[in-house]
C-alpha cells in the first residue's frame, strides 16, 4: 500500500511531465500548481516563461532573484545580471537551495531547460512557493540579445 506521501510524489512527477521543457519549441506561459500534504508550504507555483516575459519580470519592483543553476564554467562564461549561481550538478545543490527565502519569487534556469527541470522535486521538496523556470534557459537568454555579465 502506498502512504500518502508516495502519492503525493507520484503527483508531483506526472505534474512535471506537463511542464513545457526548454528543450521544445513551446514558448507560451504554462502555469503549473503542485500541492504536498508534507511541506511547511502547502503548494509550489512554477510558471514557465519566455525571454520576454523574464525580462518583464525582471524590471518589476520586487523582481524575481535569479537562480543560475549551470556549472562554474557556464555561469563564467556569461550569466544574467545579478544571477546567483547554484551548480545543480554540485552535491551540496539541495543545501545551497534551501538557504534561500522560500517565501520569496525565484526565476532559475540552466543552459536549456534539462537540469532547471530535473531540479523542481527540490524546490518542492523545500517548500518554496512560486518560482519562473525560463523557457529554453540561458540560450534562449543569448539568442534573444539580452545583456549578461
Amino acid at each position: 500500500m502506498k502512504t500518502p506521501t508516495s502519492i503525493s510524489s507520484f503527483f508531483f512527477s506526472i505534474a512535471l511531465l506537463g511542464l513545457s521543457s526548454c528543450d521544445q519549441n513551446s514558448n507560451t506561459s504554462t502555469p503549473a500548481t503542485f500541492t504536498s500534504k508534507t511541506n511547511t508550504r502547502a503548494e509550489l507555483q512554477v510558471q514557465n516563461v519566455t525571454v520576454e516575459e523574464a525580462v518583464a519580470l525582471l524590471k518589476k519592483d520586487n523582481a524575481p532573484q535569479v537562480i543560475d543553476v549551470r556549472t562554474d564554467e557556464e555561469y563564467a562564461s556569461g550569466h544574467i545580471p545579478g544571477a546567483i549561481q547554484i551548480d545543480f550538478k554540485s552535491p551540496d545543490f539541495k543545501e545551497k537551495l534551501g538557504k534561500l527565502d522560500p517565501n520569496r519569487e525565484y526565476l532559475f534556469h540552466c543552459r536549456s531547460g534539462g537540469r532547471s527541470t530535473q531540479s523542481l522535486p527540490i524546490w518542492h521538496e523545500l517548500g518554496f512557493g512560486k518560482i519562473y523556470h525560463l523557457n529554453k534557459g540561458m540560450r534562449s537568454w543569448n539568442e534573444a540579445g539580452n545583456p549578461t555579465e
